[in-house]
């Protein structure tokens, strides 16, 4: 699920390979206070409203972050987690399976009796390290949080977990889901591993790390060197790398994916598949592709359900990218002429699109003919057409793309302009658009704004959340 740090630092990476090779980067707190909005379901305290807000049709103020100066924050499932000025962290959310990074102490604050969640939980709380760390990122998985230290050093706490039963219907392929079920799969590798961590710990053998990228139940670490760390839940392929069932705890340890070598540039992870960027532009894809996700066309007859190890996506060759989103089933990418592309599944508003004007060809339809997949990236059209340029042919004004970078939920999608400007689209069952309807939108809608422009968006189960630079 991405971060502030990693929409702030798009446009940079493409210089990171330049940087590598004469200094020893380190990881940057941004130092950019933010204001927060939030909205959809808050009835598993994912919005940190307090104890009486159970949910948001519209966007709203998080002013309880007020006090704290946050300069970064990440959605999960249902949790969040964000970074202060002064490398704190703070969270908020469900913290059944330890993504909080605190136990409720015995003196905590009972429920009241106009309280409609529990006091803790719905609070945004400070998380306690054993040693003064100086953090200046944090990425969140769906039960877990990790967090980015000054010197390139790692630390989690919470649970990996392997997926839940109500997905793997619509997967049609085998889940080598190593229990056998549902439930925690396991968080450090010890023997037997260790299921659930509820206070910080290190991450062994993680070191110059420069930015985290967080899936479903998976993690991805870049180095400041180019290299990309992967590890978590691996039953999607989601690692970049094979998973033998007699050693599948060692998905736990922490392994480099098999792109080349000091190449990677920028990293992005969704529910269950991964992007990197690497220093030439190259999109690479791997893990579960069941629905094309990773851009790579799946046909049935193909057996191209998943993405084993880190594949160049062909489908983007020819567009500059600099930014993916990773949904569950579905991706989008925004490019450096503000263009946004969209692919996968379709069935439900993800795409944004008129899907009757997309070539026949480009689309996988189910047994009924309704579109199900949308194989080839496809320009989302109408996204932001306000920012102003003159044409290279007639030296003329005119309206050109705008976006600048993009965000994913379960089914649906988001977009922040360069101006600062949010649209939305998808599955709103529970207001996850933000745009105060339950019903699926099905074409890029603006977001009302107030206050600041919006410089970041991302999206956790079935909330969203935003941030702007403070107005003083």
């Amino acid at each position: 699920m991405p971060s502030t740090t990693a929409t702030q630092n798009a446009r940079a990476a493409n210089n990171r390979h330049q940087a590598h090779n004469t200094e020893h980067r380190r990881p940057e707190r941004p130092t950019q206070i933010l204001d927060i909005n939030v909205w959809g379901s808050g009835e598993n305290s994912e919005l940190g409203l307090g104890p009486r807000v159970t949910g948001a049709p519209k966007p709203r103020a998080q002013k309880l972050l007020q006090p704290y100066d946050i300069v970064q924050i990440s959605a999960g499932g249902m949790h969040c987690a964000a970074v202060t000025d002064n490398g704190k962290v703070l969270t908020w959310g469900v913290n059944d399976d330890g993504a909080l990074g605190r136990v409720k102490p015995p003196d905590a604050p009972e429920e009241g009796p106009q309280d409609l969640l529990d006091p803790f939980e719905s609070t945004p709380g400070p998380v306690y390290f054993e040693y003064d760390l100086d953090i200046v990122q944090v990425a969140t998985t769906n039960s877990a949080c990790f967090v980015l230290t000054s010197e390139g050093t790692v630390y989690g706490w919470g649970s990996f977990a392997v997926s839940p039963s109500s997905y793997l219907p619509s997967l049609r392929i085998p889940t080598n889901n190593p229990q056998g079920g549902d439930g925690n799969f396991g968080f450090l590798y010890d023997k037997p591993p260790q299921t659930t961590e509820r206070h910080p710990v290190p991450i062994p053998g993680l070191n110059d790390i420069v930015e985290l990228a967080g899936g479903a139940n998976h993690v991805l670490a870049l180095t400041h060197d180019g290299d990309v760390f992967a590890w978590g839940s691996g039953e999607q392929n989601e690692l970049g790398r094979r998973l033998l069932a007699r050693r599948r705890f060692e998905s736990l340890i922490p392994q480099r994916v098999g792109l080349p070598r000091h190449q990677t540039a920028k990293i992005f992870a969704g529910s269950h598949h991964s992007f990197a960027i690497d220093v030439h532009g190259k999109v690479w894809a791997f893990g579960l592709n069941n629905f094309g996700q990773c851009g790579v066309p799946t046909r049935e007859d193909t057996g191209f359900t998943t993405i084993i190890s880190p594949t160049v996506v062909k489908s983007l060759e020819g567009h500059s990218i600099h930014h993916i989103a990773c949904g569950l089933h579905h991706s989008l990418a925004c490019t450096d002429e503000g263009k946004v592309l969209v692919w996968g599944r379709c069935d439900d508003g993800q795409m944004g699109i008129d899907l009757n004007v997309v070539p026949h060809d480009d689309i996988i339809f189910d047994s009924r003919g309704r579109p199900r997949v949308l194989n080839v990236p496809t320009v989302v059209p109408g996204m932001f057409p306000s920012a102003l340029s003159l044409s290279s042919k007639t030296n003329q004004p005119i309206l050109v793309p705008s976006a600048d970078s993009v965000a994913a939920g379960i089914d649906n999608c988001f977009a922040v302009s360069q101006g600062g400007g949010l649209v939305a689209w998808g599955f709103s069952a529970s207001y996850n658009t933000g745009l105060g309807t339950t019903d699926t939108v099905r074409e890029p809608t603006e977001m009302r704004r107030s206050g600041s422009a919006l410089t970041f968006v991302d999206a956790g189960g079935q909330f969203g959340i935003s941030a702007g630079p403070r107005l003083r």
